[in-house]
């Protein structure tokens, strides 16, 4: 089941991105760097999803989580995977394939008749997961994009 943050908790404190900032670090990645999570999370333009395994929403439930960016160009809905983290203790059981699922099926239920895209930055480790999944690598350079 979905959770969206802004959806939840109207306002996002500093005290809330520092919780969500701690359970990023600790338990849903490794190999990011914190200046990087603390910047995307201060950008109150972002949205945080949380996946959970019930309709209850604690920390002992977040399997997933992920942030995006939404901007709307050249007629265009682009959609910015910023960060995308499966709990370490569940890794490797499809918790995150789950939540890009009910991602997408999210996207597609919200402005359903316009265009649609995905973008995402990965580190190598997690590459092969989302060429399986069905993205493409990109021949552009988005090195260069102002989300990555």
């Amino acid at each position: 089941m979905l959770f969206l943050l802004d959806k939840i908790i109207k306002n996002k404190t500093e005290y809330i991105n520092e919780k969500i900032f701690n359970l990023i670090k600790n338990y849903y990645t490794e190999n990011l760097n914190e200046g990087f999570i603390k910047n995307i999370l201060d950008d109150n333009k972002n949205k945080i999803i949380f996946y959970n395994i019930d309709c209850k929403m604690n920390k002992y439930n977040i399997t997933s989580l992920l942030i995006y960016h939404k901007a709307y160009y050249k007629g265009i809905n682009r959609y910015y995977i910023l960060l995308l983290g499966t709990h370490k203790d569940v890794r490797n059981i499809g918790y995150g394939k789950l939540l890009l699922d009910e991602f997408i099926i999210f996207l597609k239920n919200n402005n359903s008749n316009k265009n649609k895209i995905i973008y995402l930055n990965s580190i190598n480790e997690s590459i092969n997961f989302y060429i399986n999944y069905g993205f493409c690598k990109s021949n552009e350079n988005i090195i260069n994009n102002v989300f990555f």
